[in-house]
């Protein structure tokens, strides 16, 4: 019986990713471009298009505040800071300590890509500038790092950048010096690259726009190997026009590169690559999702984005790629409506069903399969039907942060499926 029970609900996950594939959350309030992410609180930092409004909006509670800096912060890796400028000076505030330091005189610095923190938070780079955590010292450096450069850390005093187009440097702050790391082949140049600190891997694009390609090159052994050969790949990708990747980013766990394949005149395409599996995963349709940039990992299942076409930040949860080919007529028909929120949530999910069903059925599973929580009295006082779930387990437990699938059965018949939703709980 366990086992039938595994298989059905198997077969509910596999119906449902093609009736629910698109996971994206429209984050800013407001037409935003400009973001920051606090991932110790999940929260959000974003200045509104054409007004340079700041808010903070929070993805536990979508709750929306001003921001208290006046200008966007840039956080910090392992530790709970930020870096923000005023108009001559630049300050690092310590959310625990509830500390801010000024750490150096600098005019015009407020853009809000200018602060970068190490990977390991000794030091914030600045203009021509770094700052020491570990004595309070500034010191210059030979160059102003641009905003617009792809800054791939090697460790903590050191990364890769290209001053041209078709050169890759190793450059070390504190030493001054420069180390050549790649020369692109001839007529190409260097479109986008991520280095992988965990595993000493560089993975990078060149412009080779009708069927790009994505390379990897390992810093041990010095082996340069194609990953993503488009010109070889036999799947429903967006390899049909004129293309090119970019925006790549590792997780933060190094598992997977997350990357944007432009597609000519109709947007971007999200996609993942795990080196472990040596697959490539498809999250959006072909241009399908407008034009998205500034891709971000907020954990190692969300990424965050600006899209351009619409003018708004989005979250993309990365649990569920899309399948090659989509049957359609393997939907499962939800005859309930489900909506959910704040979704992603922390702490209480509402739900509000409408449909034809007298006794309907809520329960909550996992993604392994494991049915947590089963709600059967709902509140039926309105037009439909509404519920609140507020992340325990049947033990009174808080379940832990992941997707969850929501599933809709009529108490007379409880085999029969009526309505199927997906989740996110963060914590």
């Amino acid at each position: 019986m366990k086992s039938i029970k595994l298989m059905l609900f198997l077969s509910i996950l596999i119906l449902a990713s093609y009736q629910i594939h698109s996971q994206s959350f429209q984050i800013s309030h407001v037409p935003a471009e400009y973001y920051s992410l606090d991932k110790f609180t999940y929260d959000i930092y974003y200045a509104e298009i054409g007004y340079w409004n700041l808010f903070v909006k929070n993805l536990k509670d979508s709750s929306v505040k001003p921001c208290p800096f006046p200008t966007l912060p840039v956080f910090a890796n392992r530790s709970h800071k930020c870096v923000y400028g005023n108009e001559d000076s630049v300050f690092v505030y310590d959310f625990e300590t509830k500390e801010k330091i000024n750490v150096g005189q600098v005019v015009g610095n407020t853009g809000p890509m200018n602060y970068i923190f190490s990977p390991n938070d000794e030091y914030v780079l600045f203009k021509n500038l770094f700052y020491s955590f570990a004595d309070s010292s500034l010191h210059p450096m030979d160059f102003i790092p641009d905003p617009s450069w792809m800054i791939e850390w090697i460790d903590e005093t050191s990364f890769i950048l290209g001053l041209d187009d078709d050169h890759l440097y190793k450059f070390d702050f504190l030493s001054n010096t420069w180390d050549p790391v790649l020369s692109a082949a001839p007529g190409h140049y260097f479109a986008a690259y991520a280095y992988n600190r965990k595993n000493h891997l560089l993975y990078y694009s060149y412009d080779e726009s009708i069927l790009p390609k994505i390379h990897s090159f390992d810093f041990t052994t010095h082996i340069d190997s194609i990953v993503i050969d488009t010109e070889n790949d036999t799947n429903d990708n967006c390899w049909w026009t004129y293309n090119w990747f970019r925006e790549m980013d590792w997780s933060p766990d190094s598992a997977r590169m997350a990357f944007i394949s432009d597609v000519l005149d109709a947007g971007g395409t999200i996609y993942t690559y795990s080196p472990a599996d040596k697959r490539l995963y498809k999250y959006t349709n072909c241009g399908g999702e407008g034009y998205e940039y500034h891709l971000t990992w907020l954990n190692n299942d969300t990424i965050v984005y600006f899209n351009a076409s619409w003018g708004f930040i989005y979250g993309f949860a990365l649990d569920d790629p899309l399948a090659v080919e989509e049957n359609k007529s393997e939907v499962i028909p939800s005859i309930f409506e489900i909506t959910a929120y704040p979704n992603p949530f922390n702490g209480v999910i509402h739900f509000n069903l409408s449909g034809g069903i007298k006794e309907p059925v809520l329960s909550i599973y996992n993604i392994n399969g494991e049915e947590v929580a089963r709600i059967d009295k709902l509140d039926g006082s309105g037009p439909g039907y509404s519920a609140d779930w507020n992340g325990k387990n049947y033990y009174g437990a808080e379940v832990s942060s992941g997707v969850y699938f929501v599933i809709i059965r009529d108490k007379q018949n409880p085999l029969l499926i009526k309505g199927i939703a997906k989740v996110i709980l963060l914590k």
